[in-house]
């Protein structure tokens, strides 16, 4: 099953929007900066 997500940054406040077929490990992954999206 795959998952639509929307999420919002703390530190600068931008939206991320994406898929993923593990929530989870997606979040985590994000919260690390190891998804070139959030990197910055």
């Amino acid at each position: 099953m795959y998952y639509v997500y929307v999420i919002q940054s703390l530190e600068d406040k931008k939206l991320y929007i994406g898929h993923t077929d593990n929530l989870r490990r997606h979040f985590k992954e994000h919260n690390s900066k190891q998804v070139e999206s959030t990197k910055k």
